[in-house]
């Protein structure tokens, strides 16, 4: 499994259990965008996400983790303003620690522009 195959939650999952733990440098870049992706541009699926932390928990610091400040600012805004006000899912706590890892993450890149 490749990091292009990372279009649904279920392939996320699948590729967290078998390569999670060598996800570093140039790997972790391209798993969080397409992590991104999956957040901004099918937010309506974030069901799906919700239901597999509620099977798997570690799930949640792995995607969480991959919300940071190697991803467009623009997408990193969306999923702040979609986790406010788009949380259509029963997990509220989730769409919190996604708005609060966006939030973080928009603040370090905020730092870096204005040095």
């Amino acid at each position: 499994m490749v990091i292009d195959s990372l279009k649904s939650w279920e392939a996320v999952d699948e590729y967290f259990s078998m390569y999670g733990h060598c996800d570093v440098d140039y790997v972790n870049e391209g798993t969080s965008e397409k992590i991104i992706r999956l957040l901004v541009d099918k937010w309506g699926q974030l069901n799906e996400l919700s239901v597999l932390v509620k099977r798997k928990a570690t799930i949640e610091g792995y995607v969480l983790g991959h919300v940071n400040s190697t991803l467009d600012i623009d997408d990193l805004e969306k999923l702040r303003d979609y986790s406010v006000s788009g949380c259509h899912i029963d997990n509220e706590n989730l769409c919190e620690k996604l708005h609060l890892s966006a939030i973080s993450a928009l603040k370090k890149l905020h730092s870096f522009y204005s040095k």
